[in-house]
């Protein structure tokens, strides 16, 4: 079992909340479909090989504890808490009072306001979109990044009244925007550029439901989002990958196989909806590419791709090999209650992400 002792960053909160209770159910909901979580009575314990989150429910209040490897990582647990505790919470919450030596620490991550450049159908499902903004380098040190999306589909994203610790906070609730996480798919820090790939199947929902892809499917040069980040990280050293996914996890799949160095072996299956999803995927490993089209089966999105990896002869734990699977939350949940509760995986060598 992991344990906790070698996490020399910390931070720690209480947050006084009218409806506690109803908050810290939503948290522990979510935050089971992306991390393996112990519970007992009023705690929540999220461990991994990076760092440990902890939640006490109070009848007033939720404490926070992290503890983690490095600052980074105790940033990304801070501003995950914050993020979610606001959207599920009725209220408009105060300002979190961290401590901690992390929270006094230089903070890496950093915001930035970005315009898109360039609009490019890689398919009719996926749309690539080109961004512009200034001093970009601190985003390349990890995959990910949020997204601030205008609340209304056509409106102009209005600058946020103050950044704190490198977060970006609007006070108005009606202006404040969509919050989505994408993976940056290319990063030219002197250019000034990065792509973002978006997935357009869902923007047959309201704009409100699917603001990522709703934002993709009118963007126009000249619209302006915000950006904060970076987050995520590379995956650890391995022999061998297995890397699954739907056309959500594709870009970084994509980005995983351009940095994996050329002794590993990499082993992917990825689910699209047709052969036009399809895209060029170089990398210096040995790897084999298996696409799951469901043009052909007609399953519905991530279910064709769990039941391909549940019928992977997968076996007992490696510590040579690393597992990815990063699709529809369900999905994912049940691979990693699969890996953990069925094959008894240590949790340090598979990682399964609910994207959508």
């Amino acid at each position: 079992m992991e344990t906790s002792e070698h996490f020399p960053w910390r931070a720690s909160a209480s947050v006084p909340l009218q409806e506690a209770v109803f908050v810290f159910e939503a948290l522990a909901e979510h935050l089971d479909e992306h991390l393996e979580l112990t519970r007992k009575d009023g705690t929540i314990r999220a461990l991994t090989p990076e760092g440990e989150l902890v939640l006490n429910l109070r009848p007033s209040t939720i404490d926070v504890s992290i503890r983690a490897i490095d600052t980074l990582t105790v940033g990304r647990a801070m501003e995950l808490v914050a993020t979610h505790m606001q959207e599920f919470s009725q209220e408009q919450l105060a300002e979190i009072s961290w401590r901690g030596n992390a929270v006094a620490a230089k903070h890496a991550r950093c915001f930035r306001m970005v315009t898109v450049t360039g609009v490019v159908d890689l398919s009719s499902n996926i749309r690539r979109l080109t961004f512009r903004g200034e001093e970009l380098q601190p985003f390349a040190q990890g995959l990910h990044v949020q997204l601030f999306l205008p609340r209304v589909s056509n409106a102009l994203l209005p600058d946020p009244d103050t950044v704190v610790q490198g977060k970006p906070i609007w006070r108005d609730l009606q202006e404040a925007p969509f919050v989505r996480t994408y993976t940056i798919r290319r990063l030219d820090v002197a250019a000034g550029t990065l792509d973002i790939d978006f997935v357009l199947h869902h923007c047959r929902s309201p704009y409100t439901d699917a603001p990522g892809a709703g934002f993709a499917a009118i963007a126009e040069v000249g619209m302006r989002v915000g950006m904060f980040g970076p987050g995520g990280r590379s995956l650890p050293p391995a022999r061998h990958y297995v890397l699954a996914g739907d056309e959500t996890a594709l870009p970084m799949i994509a980005r995983l196989l351009e940095t994996m160095p050329a002794e590993s072996r990499a082993d992917c299956i990825i689910e699209i909806q047709g052969m036009a999803d399809r895209q060029w995927l170089p990398s210096r490993a040995d790897c084999r590419i298996r696409w799951l089209e469901r043009d052909e089966t007609g399953d519905d999105p991530s279910d064709l791709l769990l039941s391909q990896v549940l019928a992977l002869n997968i076996g007992p734990d490696d510590p040579e090999r690393f597992i990815l699977f990063a699709a529809k939350a369900e999905a994912s949940r049940q691979f990693r209650q699969y890996l953990r509760d069925v094959l008894h995986h240590s949790s340090r060598r598979y990682l399964c992400a609910g994207f959508w």
